[in-house]
Order: structure tokens, then sequence, then C-alpha cells
């Protein structure tokens, strides 16, 4: 077979080429240190190389949000032990108070008292960046202030109100006692049972200083045997688990707002029921536990109570029993759900469709309301953050690291019992503030000429304890801290690793360019050889 000369120059030319292509990329590379230039070059390499650069930037970010967050908990650690000081001051000057009775000492005491309050008030609302450290998710405007009674409000919500879990269940029912007593998940307040889901919620329509019930929506019928025949049919009413009690003018006795009140078949509802109630009290109120109240009804079923006072004994007369204290009626809010039991009597008579029954009427409430801005934030650890959708969708925390200081925490809420934050377990009713800046103020207004030593030891050692849970808080975050500490110090080793993959997949290696590029010049320079034994000298020379 003939080989023409256009053929040899034409195939010659082409392998020149690949060699100057060559030659030209492994200049490049050794110029800007890159692998490659395109995405095609290497396909694997690059796609690699995108993956790592995109995990790279994702943990970069995490690491600079978490180095922020670790600022600003230590920023409120730092606050919370300014927090500790102040109530360590308010203690002293309570033990300066003991045996102290002339009026002036007691003034100054009094004055110096209030000015604590006031600077832990101001602790409580502390900014860090332009954000409140305890306010929760609220950013917008001071979380904690207090109302024309001088009582402590979170995000617009008196904390005396706020507790942490949904209420699900009334004590002293037999089913709820069966389905929650023996169960760690959920505790009481002897009144209702709670289930501690993290979240914090208030009574949203008990306002002091007057307390109101609902029984609008309560009926029942009443069947007799037999025609004509008295029904006989007894009522009781309970508030929170006890008895609603009247005075007989000796004695406080079981209410029992319908009997003698019909003959035979009849219906009742809430505002007959009611009425009857206030009617049976004549005037002197009613009495639930220990606390009477004066009472009045709107005819709809709707009851209103005011504190009158406490009577300890079953024999105490209500005319002994007045206060105008504005506070104290505040305080003595008649607690837990309403609830009714209706029972046939001697006749056999029989009880149909009752709503409300033993149901637990709430007690003039939104039941489990939402504290505003009360929600916990979270970061990604990079476990892969879940969300457990149970009872209530949520976070899953395990998966998550929460980075913010809800203040209910600090200043307290309804389930400190003897100061001890509550979780699980059994603790009877509150008789004192649930916060430290209410129990302050409770301080604050005793220490008076005439004051109760007892009553002051007793609110010591009740601070002493409120503290003690802070300072449990205050341990929590520096807990916390240090997690996100050793967050930021894996997130920093892993970005170091991940530089490095990808440097190894980018970066081209300049000592084995450097052998490549002298490799391709003997391949140059043998292709210009080659090219001299079978081209015309004169295009061996144009190529040269």
């Amino acid at each position: 077979m003939r080989i023409a000369q256009r053929t040899v120059s034409r195939n010659y030319k082409a392998s020149l080429n690949r060699v100057l292509g060559k030659r030209a990329d492994a200049l490049r590379r050794s110029e800007d240190g890159l692998r490659f230039k395109d995405l095609s070059e290497d396909v694997a390499a690059g796609a690699r190389a995108m993956n790592t650069q995109e995990m790279r930037y994702a943990a970069i970010q995490q690491k600079n949000t978490a180095e922020e967050l670790l600022k600003e908990l230590e920023a409120g650690w730092g606050v919370m032990g300014s927090m500790d000081s102040t109530i360590q001051d308010v203690l002293e000057e309570m033990k300066s108070a003991a045996g102290v009775r002339t009026e002036e000492k007691l003034a100054a005491i009094q004055k110096k008292v209030g000015n604590l309050k006031e600077e832990y008030l101001q602790q409580l609302n502390t900014q860090y960046g332009g954000k409140y450290l305890f306010g929760g998710t609220n950013n917008k405007e001071a979380p904690f202030t207090v109302n024309e009674q001088d009582r402590l409000l979170f995000n617009g919500v008196e904390v005396s109100k706020i507790y942490k879990g949904q209420k699900v269940g009334l004590v002293g029912t037999a089913a709820d006692d069966e389905k929650y007593a023996s169960d760690s998940r959920y505790y009481t307040d002897g009144v209702n049972y709670y289930h501690n889901d993290g979240q914090y919620y208030y009574d949203a329509n008990k306002q002091p200083p007057e307390f109101g019930a609902d029984l609008s929506g309560f009926s029942a019928e009443v069947k007799a045997t037999t025609a004509g025949a008295p029904t006989d049919v007894t009522s009781k009413l309970l508030m929170g688990g006890q008895p609603i009690q009247i005075w007989d003018g000796a004695n406080w006795v079981d209410a029992n707002p319908t009997t003698g009140n019909a003959t035979g078949d009849f219906t009742m509802n809430g505002a007959q029921l009611t009425a009857s109630l206030v009617t049976q009290s004549n005037g002197n109120g009613v009495r639930i536990g220990n606390e009477v109240y004066d009472l009045t009804d709107d005819g709809t079923g709707k009851l209103s109570f005011v504190w009158k006072g406490t009577a300890a004994a079953a024999t105490t007369d209500p005319a002994a029993l007045d206060t105008t204290d504005a506070a104290q009626k505040a305080a003595q809010a008649p607690g837990g759900p309403l609830s009714v039991s209706v029972t046939p009597g001697a006749n056999a008579a029989s009880v149909d469709a009752v709503t409300g029954n033993d149901a637990g009427l709430e007690f003039a409430t939104t039941p489990n309301t939402p504290v505003p801005y009360s929600s916990a934030i979270y970061l990604d650890t990079g476990l892969g953050l879940t969300v457990d959708r149970g009872a209530q969708t949520a976070v899953d925390p395990r998966t998550a690291f929460q980075v913010n200081v809800i203040g209910l925490e600090l200043a307290g809420h309804t389930g400190f019992v003897n100061g001890i934050a509550l979780d699980n377990g059994a603790y009877g009713p509150q008789t004192i503030s649930n916060n430290i800046y209410d129990m302050i103020s409770e301080v604050e207004r005793l220490l008076a000429p005439g004051y109760s030593e007892e009553e002051l030891d007793a609110m010591q050692m009740q601070l002493t304890k409120m503290n003690d849970t802070m300072r449990m808080a205050r341990t929590d975050v520096d807990t916390r801290a240090s997690s996100l500490e050793n967050m930021i110090t894996r997130l920093k080793t892993e970005i170091d690793g991940m530089e490095k993959l990808e440097d190894s997949l980018m970066t081209a290696d300049p000592a084995n360019e450097a052998i490549n590029l002298k490799d391709i010049e003997y391949s140059w320079q043998a292709v210009l050889a080659l090219g001299s034994q079978i081209l015309p000298s004169s295009l061996l020379d144009y190529l040269r």
C-alpha cells in the first residue's frame, strides 16, 4: 500500500498537537496549582470536591453560629452570677432585720430591699447584642414587667399563674388517679395532674382580685320511678376536688343546691344551680378549703369569687372574716376546676343526660394556654435534627442543643415547691409566692413595726431555696456552654479535615507536575526529531 506524503504529514501534526496540548496543561497546572480547569477533565474528583466544599461551608456557618451563641451564654452566665449576689444581699438585709423594732431602722432596711428588688428586675431584662438574654423568643420588648399590684409578669402573663406542663386530669377522680398517679411522666399540685412536656402554660382568664367559675354549660335531667313522687335529688359542688361549703349559722357544711327544688321528672341547668347556691350562701359567702369568698352570680351560671379571709376552724363565723388587702385577695384565688355531682334519692330516681357531671368543668380558664415567647430555640448539633411528633410536635432535644435561656427557670413559676423546680412527683398546693420577685415584695411589705419574725424566717428559708434553684439553672447554662465549646472544637477538626481532602482533590502536586513537564519536554523533542526524518526540511524549519 502506498502511503502519501500528505497522510504522513497529517498524522505527524496530530501527534505534535497532542504533545503541545499536554505541555500547555502541564504549564497551567504548574502556574495555578489546580489539578483540572474544567469539571469534565475529572468528573469523579470534581464531584467529590464540590460535595466536600458544601459540607465545609455548612460546618463553617455552624461553627460561627455556635461561637456567637457561646458568647451569649457566657454573658447570661455572668448576669446570673450578679442575680445571685443581689439575692444574697436581700438575704443579708433580712438577717439584719432580726430583732429590729424601731420604725426608722426597719424603714431603711425596707428601702434597701426595695432597691435590690428593682436591681433584680433589671437583671432579668439584661440585653446582649440587642437581644434579651432571658426573654425566651422575645426580642421586641422587656420580657419581665410588673402590674399595678406589683406582681411579676413574663411577656405580659402573671408569673404566679404560669405552670410547666399540660393539665391532663383532676386529682381525686378515680379514673385520673389510676391513670396518672403512679406514672413518673406526670405530677400533681394537689388539685390537677400535669404532664411535664417542657412547655409553659397559664390560666388565661383568671385575673385578680376577682375570680370566676363557669357552670353555664351544665345541664341534667332527673327522672323519678313513680310519677309525682319526690325525687329527693342531692347535688354537690367541688372546686379543685374540695366541696364548696355554706354557713348554717354555727358551722360550715357542704352546699346542696338542688335539695327539695322539684318533684317528679324535672330538668336542671347551670343557671338554676348557681342561683340556688347564691341563695343558700345567704350573703355569708362560701368556703373552699380554709378560705372564704364572697359570691355573686350573673344569672347565666357564671360565678364570681372575692376572697374574704381564712376560716381555719369549722366554727369560724364569716362575719369575722373581712379584708381590704388587695395583695392578699390576689394571692388567694380558689384553685382547680369546678365539678358537679348529682345523686338520685331514696325513691330510685335516675339522673340522665348530664353535661359536666364530675367532668371537671374548667375554672373560668382557657386550659393549657401557651405563654407567649416562652419557646426554646435549638441549634442542630450535626447529629441530624429530628422532630418528635407525639402529643405535641416539638424538637427532639436529644438531637439538638437549646441555646436560649427562658427566664422563668431563674425567676420561678408554679411548680417551684419549697424553692425546688419540680419535674415529677406529687406536691401540695403552695401557700407562698412562687417566684423570687414576688417573694422579695412580700419581704418588703412585711418589714414594718410588729412584723412576725417567724414569718420572716420562713420567707428567708424559702428565698434561699428558690435561689438554690436559680443556681442550678446557672450550672445548667455552664454545662451547655461547655457542650458548645466541645462542638466548636469538633467542628474545627472537621473543617480542617475537609480542607485537606478538598485540597488533595483539586490541587496539583508541584513536584509531580515538574517531573511531568520534563517528561513532556522529552516527548516534544522526540517528536521534533522524528519529524526531521519524515517531513520536508522547509516544513520542519517552519514547525521549529
